[in-house]
C-alpha cells in the first residue's frame, strides 16, 4: 500500500461517515438502513482511492473513475498544490524508495445540500417507521365525548410501557394540540430542564383539519429555529399525518388523526429532550395512541 493510500483511505472513509451519519438516535430499521448505504458508499470510495493511487504513478484514465466514484459530485485535481484541505505526498520514482514526484491531491467538500438531502430523507424514512410502529397496533378510530371531563388515567400504562415512572404533569381537554399531558417524574421535578424530560400529551383541535395543524407545526418550527418533515400515516388512519420537528433543546413528534365524528382532529405527541437517555419517540407514541384509544376509542 503507498503513502498516499495510507493518508486518503481513511480520510475517505471519514467523508462517508459524513455523509450518512444521522442526527439523533434512528429507530433500528432507520440504522440498518444506514449501515448499508454506509457500506455502499465505503464501497465506492475505496475504489477512489485505488483510482487516486494511479493518477499519482501516471495513469491519465484515472481521472474519469475518480470523477465517477466522489459521493455528492465532488472532484478530485492533480497538480499545484490547492488551498486546503491538500495532502502532499511524495512517490518514489522507482521500486528502490529513491525520491520521486510530489503529488497533491485536493478533496472537494459535499455540495452544501448533500448533507440536508441526506438528512432529509433519514427523516421520512423514521416517520415511514414510526407509522408501520402505530399501524400494526390496528387502525385508530378516536371520537371527541359529548362533554369533556377530567384527563385519562394514563400514567400507569404509560410507566409501564416506557419502562420509567410517568405522571399527570399538566393540561386538560379539549386544550389545542398539547391537551392532557404526562411526563417521566424525573423530568418534572423543580431542578430539571426541558432538556431531561420526556413528555406525551392527548390533545384534541375543535374544527380544525389536519392541513392546519401543519401548517401551524411548520410555523411555530421555523419561528423556534427549528425544522420539521412530514408524512402521510394511512397506516394508522384515513388522512392521518406525522410530523417531527426538531428544535433546540428537543425533538417534537406529533400523530394527528382525524376525530370519527368530524369535530375536529386528535393531536397525540411526545417531546424528547436532548438529555433524556435514548429517543423513544416511536415507543411512546404508540403507547400514547393505546392510552388514547382506550379513553375514546369507538
Amino acid at each position: 500500500m503507498t503513502d498516499l493510500e495510507h493518508v486518503l483511505g481513511p480520510r475517505l472513509n471519514d467523508l462517508a461517515d459524513y455523509l450518512t451519519e444521522p442526527v439523533g438516535t434512528v429507530p433500528a430499521g432507520a440504522a440498518i438502513a444506514r449501515y448499508r448505504r454506509q457500506r455502499r458508499t465505503r464501497a465506492g470510495l475505496a475504489a477512489v482511492a485505488a483510482a487516486v493511487a494511479l493518477i499519482a504513478i501516471g495513469v491519465p484514465t484515472a481521472m474519469s473513475t475518480l470523477g465517477a466514484g466522489r459521493p455528492g459530485g465532488g472532484t478530485a485535481h492533480q497538480g499545484p498544490a490547492a488551498p486546503s484541505p491538500d495532502w502532499s505526498v511524495t512517490l518514489p520514482a522507482d521500486g528502490t524508495g529513491s525520491s520521486g514526484v510530489t503529488t497533491h491531491v485536493e478533496l472537494d467538500p459535499p455540495p452544501p445540500g448533500a448533507a440536508a438531502d441526506a438528512q432529509a430523507v433519514l427523516e421520512q424514512e423514521q416517520l415511514h417507521a414510526t407509522a408501520a410502529l402505530l399501524g400494526a397496533q390496528g387502525p385508530v378510530r378516536l371520537t371527541g365525548p359529548a362533554r369533556w371531563g377530567s384527563c385519562p388515567k394514563a400514567a400507569p400504562g404509560l410507566s409501564a410501557a416506557l419502562h420509567t415512572d410517568v405522571v399527570y404533569w399538566q393540561g386538560a381537554l379539549p386544550g389545542g394540540p398539547d391537551g392532557c399531558q404526562f411526563a417521566n417524574a424525573a423530568g418534572t421535578a423543580g431542578s430539571s430542564s426541558p432538556e431531561d424530560r420526556l413528555s406525551v400529551g392527548i390533545g384534541f383541535l375543535r374544527g380544525a383539519t389536519v392541513i392546519q395543524m401543519e401548517h401551524g407545526v411548520l410555523g411555530s418550527a421555523a419561528t423556534s429555529g427549528g425544522r420539521c418533515a412530514v408524512a402521510d400515516a394511512p397506516e394508522v388512519a384515513a388522512s392521518a399525518e406525522l410530523q417531527r420537528c426538531t428544535l433546540p433543546g428537543e425533538v417534537r413528534t406529533y400523530l394527528d388523526v382525524p376525530d370519527a365524528g368530524g369535530a375536529g382532529i386528535w393531536v397525540l405527541s411526545v417531546t424528547v429532550g436532548d438529555r433524556y437517555p435514548g429517543d423513544p419517540a416511536g415507543t411512546a407514541l404508540a403507547a400514547v395512541t393505546r392510552a388514547a384509544q382506550s379513553a375514546f376509542g369507538g
